[in-house]
């Protein structure tokens, strides 16, 4: 009953914000651009085809960057309100109270990504991997909202991380037009590990052992920020 209380609570403060409540159309936005802009562009240049992989990643990393920047703006209102600081006495876990929260971003970006590289139809990385990728696209959206709720103090400054945090994440698609040697310094960067999957999957080579290395590099960093913001905004020191 808490927890749909607290659903109930998300939503309002969704639609409330004209931004937040802009930004869940985006997935669909974002298969019109890709679809239609892209086709359209390619047509003109022809050059642009051999992009497809990269544009395709790209734009199905933003609707995971959109999600993680909504999700982490509900922490940061709850932030500014205090709302966070009841919680702490609260019978309600830490670890559970942050999971449902990072439950709906999750959902709502492995979703939004995966009707992004269908329905984009410009690089359809087949649909064994599909949803593996999915997957990874969806612990991106937890990942961005620990990430800016941990160390932003509130909203204004979680504009201008989400700013820098967005680049980081898509900083390894410049893995592409590198040498690779090169792209290899990205390899601590989750996403690095999720586009060379997709890159794979569009070169129908082996897949599980990248697979396995973008899991484990997800859940490193999804458990350090975890642990950081269980001890430095839920004031929790064992995550319980």
């Amino acid at each position: 009953m808490y927890l749909l209380r607290l659903a109930s609570n998300d939503l309002r403060l969704i639609l409330r914000d004209g931004m937040l409540a802009f930004f869940l159309a985006m997935p669909l936005l974002l298969v019109l651009v890709v679809r239609f802009g892209v086709a359209a562009l390619t047509a003109q240049f022809p050059i642009v085809a051999a992009y497809h992989g990269p544009i395709a990643m790209a734009a199905g990393l933003q609707t995971a960057l959109l999600a993680g920047f909504v999700s982490s703006f509900l922490f940061l209102e709850e932030k500014d309100e205090q709302v966070l600081a009841v919680l702490r006495i609260l019978p309600i876990t830490t670890f559970r109270f942050v999971v449902y929260r990072l439950l709906f971003a999750t959902l709502f970006a492995g979703l939004g990504s995966g009707i992004v590289l269908v329905g984009g139809g410009v690089a359809y990385p087949g649909t064994a991997l599909l949803p593996g990728l999915i997957l990874l696209y969806g612990l991106t959206a937890p990942l961005i909202t620990l990430i800016i709720a941990t160390i932003a103090a509130n909203k204004i400054e979680g504009m201008a991380y989400f700013k820098i945090v967005n680049l980081v994440l898509l900083l390894p698609l410049t893995y592409f037009f590198l040498p690779e040697w090169v792209g290899y310094a990205f390899s601590w960067i989750p996403t690095y590990w999720l586009f060379r999957l997709y890159e794979r999957a569009l070169e129908e080579g082996p897949t599980i052992g990248i697979l396995g290395l973008a899991l484990g590099v997800y859940l490193f960093w999804l458990a350090i920020f975890y642990r950081r913001f269980a001890r430095g905004v839920m004031g929790r020191t064992n995550g319980s």
